[in-house]
């Protein structure tokens, strides 16, 4: 259970790493339980396995999934493109879309919500309508490893 865990971290943060090098947005969901009617629509079914590379099809930015979220369930990536709430919250002009669907989901949900900036390349996660930014990349690993544990 720990190694499986851990080799999907590595796939996650691989991802997630070349996605803010590159100043490619994404959005990830890892939702504690599943409450389907927060999410306006799930987007495309996927039930594969966690790989850097799947991510990084999903999230590139000439495919049809690349703007909706990712969600990931029971050490899968359930589905991909999903179109989730959108913060009411007035957030600051540098936010966008991506960010304020984080956000929204994180504060209708006990799910943690990983956000990568387009724009500046900054990857944050939302928690309980919070935002906390991670540059350290150890320092992420930790974070989605705990959450994946839950």
């Amino acid at each position: 259970f720990k190694n499986a865990i851990s080799a999907d971290v590595d796939q996650i943060v691989n991802a997630v790493k070349f996605m803010s090098q590159h100043h490619t947005g994404g959005l990830i969901v890892f939702p504690k339980t599943f409450d389907e009617s927060l999410i306006e629509k799930k987007g495309v079914a996927i039930d594969a396995k966690i790989s850097s590379e799947l991510l990084l099809t999903i999230f590139f930015n000439k495919t049809p999934l690349h703007d909706g979220a990712v969600i990931i369930e029971r050490g899968r990536i359930a589905y991909a493109g999903a179109i989730l709430p959108l913060s009411q919250n007035n957030l600051n002009w540098k936010y966008g879309t991506r960010h304020r669907a984080a956000l929204g989901m994180s504060e209708l949900s006990s799910a943690s919500v990983l956000v990568v900036s387009e724009e500046s390349g900054d990857i944050s996660v939302a928690e309980k309508g919070k935002f906390t930014k991670y540059d350290d990349i150890k320092k992420l690993r930790v974070k989605i490893e705990k959450i994946l544990a839950k």
